[in-house]
């Protein structure tokens, strides 16, 4: 693996993806998981196991993982009305194809792009908007996953305002929730929820209002980073927020991912590394093409290129996330294509290698923009996310 020399880092916009524990459907048209019941597997492979999930599309979906064997799907508008009527707070998807529903009682109202994290054995939820009622929402709530009891969160309005799409993750035992868009304007305010204290306390102002950041989850010990650029400067940045010194630290040579948009930013625990893969890059003002190149981040090496060498054609609109030490990649809507391919494959951070990836009659099919997340097994991912029009609701769970 060859160092990178630094290259100016403009306009950059990457689909998020945090070591697969946190994932969301930014475009809007997820699949709906059932009210519940036994695991049912309609196809079983080597690789990958489908299964049918029930209920109506719905869109505006988020997951993560949840220990080593059940990925938590939370929230989702029904869109089969083209309203914001409550379909549900979500459910509990376990490595066997069991679905079980989230509490209704006590769950948060409807919203889109808000803050939404899995602490420990909390899942949280903080402000958003809601499109219902065309404002920033200033609650939020957290479900004990072990007692399936909803409570609300304290208010944060003494520290920061309501907002959407604000930047979010674990430091250390407590959560972090910063920057984001309120009345209009980008913010590089925030505040920290302490589990114990059941209190939100200030932080710091992050060196820069993120316009829409990339953000790598990180986890405890990393914490999370956010990738992108000031569009009015314009100037690149890439920041994390570490739980040890409780402080923002800037990533050395925060251009190494080039001049791209589309991409996805992914972390691994096991190796402590923030990966940058995909999307269009650009060359000057000649525009861009898709690309098929990465680049990785650890605190003791800096910036690194990945092989490109067996590496999945070059695509945007892919989704990305980590199973123990290795990064899976799966489907693409290119510029030139109005499909989407169900094809993908699996980086080897270890060897910095790529194999493809796993193949058999239960695989997706081709579909727009599927996502991943992760199980916290090392192994497993859930596959869910779009559902083409027409057809039916399939989710798949693959085991590499």
């Amino acid at each position: 693996m060859t160092k990178r020399r630094s290259v100016a880092l403009v306009g950059v916009l990457l689909a998020v993806q945090g070591c697969g524990l946190t994932t969301h459907d930014p475009d809007g048209a997820g699949g709906a998981a059932g009210s519940g019941g036994a695991g049912h597997f309609d196809c079983v492979g080597a690789h990958w196991k489908r299964f049918a999930p029930q209920g109506k599309p719905m869109n505006g979906l988020e997951a993560a993982a949840w220990r080593n064997d059940t990925v938590v799907v939370w929230a989702g508008v029904d869109t089969s009305s083209g309203t914001d009527k409550e379909a549900g707070p979500g459910w509990r998807v376990a490595l066997d194809g069991t679905i079980s529903s989230l509490p209704v009682a006590g769950a948060p109202s409807r919203r889109a792009v808000g803050a939404f994290d899995i602490l420990g054995d909390q899942l949280l939820v903080w402000s958003g908007y809601s499109a219902e009622q065309d404002k920033y929402l200033e609650d939020g709530a957290r479900l004990d996953l072990l007692s399936d009891q909803w409570f609300p969160l304290p208010s944060a309005q003494t520290w920061m305002s309501s907002r959407h799409t604000a930047a979010h993750g674990v430091v250390g035992s407590r959560w972090l929730v910063w920057g984001g868009l309120s009345d209009g304007a980008f913010r590089k305010d925030g505040a920290v929820w302490d589990p114990e204290q059941d209190a939100w306390s200030p932080v710091v102002d992050a060196p820069i209002a993120a316009e829409f950041p990339a953000l790598a989850q990180g986890d405890a010990q990393f914490g999370p980073v956010v990738v992108g650029t000031n569009g009015k400067t314009p100037q690149a940045y890439a920041y994390g927020f570490d739980p040890g010194s409780w402080a923002w630290w800037e990533l050395p040579e925060a251009e190494g991912p080039g001049v791209r948009a589309s991409g996805t930013a992914s972390f691994c625990a096991a190796t402590q590394e923030v990966i940058v893969w995909g999307g269009v890059v650009w060359g000057g003002d000649k525009g861009g093409d898709a690309s098929n190149t990465g680049e990785r981040f650890s605190r003791a090496e800096g910036w690194r290129s990945m092989s490109t060498l067996g590496a999945p054609t070059p695509r945007i609109g892919h989704s990305a996330a980590v199973a123990g030490t290795k990064l899976v990649i799966l489907g693409t809507t290119v510029p030139e294509d109005t499909g989407a391919l169900a094809t993908g494959g699996v980086y080897d951070l270890l060897t910095d290698s790529w194999g493809p990836l796993p193949a058999g009659d239960c695989a997706p099919p081709p579909r727009p923009y599927p996502q991943l997340t992760a199980f916290g097994d090392g192994k497993s991912l859930l596959v869910w996310g779009r559902t083409p029009v027409g057809s039916p609701h399939q989710w798949w769970i693959l085991t590499l």
